[in-house]
């Protein structure tokens, strides 16, 4: 039995004000509490996300799915997962919010290319008209707040083809394994972490073991963590 077309809606309107929030209170973290460490945020993302999907699962809201460590989809998969999101932080870090907007809305090209050269996919006309007056309502929204740093351009750049072999990836490994959202997150995060440990000397500068931990830098970057899980699971709602 499908959901309802306000259910639905309600959904979308979930995921939509979940992905403003995070990108707002992220920017806090970086900004008002100089929680300067992209790498280590993802991290914090990662495990509240992994510990509020382990409750889900716990009361049977979905099934576990078996991943298979040998399998290059896997592979590729977890190590796009793991680079992908501290360069998205870096980003926002170093750029203003408009500017990264923008950079975000360059991921659906690329995204829509990906899927037509590895699967064959083309982009529907309905998914077109959902997605273009989107992209102009984000395009005015950030006309004025377009400052960047060099280094921030760098890593938006390096983000793009990375992004989107993330969520072509991430559609391709969820059907050939027949899973939920959640599920693949379950099997996929843990070891995202370990690659995102890995590279967090070349993205986080040095000090995060020494950064002081103010009741305003626990709040915020709690609620950092809860709002990317909310992210995830809103997701979940949209796309199963």
């Amino acid at each position: 039995m499908g959901i309802s077309k306000a259910t639905e809606i309600s959904y979308l309107a979930f995921n939509f004000v979940s992905t403003i929030a995070v990108t707002f209170i992220n920017k806090i973290c970086f900004s008002r509490i100089q929680f300067g460490y992209p790498a280590a945020l993802c991290n914090i993302h990662f495990l509240a996300t992994l510990f509020g999907v382990e409750l889900l699962y716990r009361a049977n809201t979905f099934k576990k799915v078996n991943i298979k460590l040998t399998d290059p989809n896997v592979i590729i998969l977890i190590i796009v997962v793991g680079i992908a999101t501290p360069l998205n932080n870096t980003s926002l870090k170093m750029n203003s919010i408009g500017f990264y907007q923008i950079f975000k809305l360059l991921v659906t090209p690329m995204v829509v290319a990906l899927e037509y050269i590895l699967d064959g996919k083309t982009l529907s006309k309905k998914r077109a008209s959902c997605l273009v007056p989107v992209c102009i309502l984000v395009l005015i929204s950030s006309g004025a707040d377009l400052n960047f740093s060099p280094y921030g351009t760098m890593c938006a750049t390096i983000w793009i083809p990375f992004a989107a072999a993330f969520k072509v990836q991430w559609g391709r490994v969820k059907r050939l394994y027949d899973c939920s959202t959640l599920a693949l997150m379950r099997s996929v995060l843990p070891y995202a972490i370990l690659v995102q440990l890995a590279i967090s000397p070349l993205i986080d500068p040095p000090g995060v073991l020494t950064f002081v931990w103010t009741q305003d830098a626990i709040f915020w970057v709690g609620l950092s963590g809860i709002s990317a899980f909310l992210v995830n699971y809103s997701g979940f709602l949209v796309m199963g």
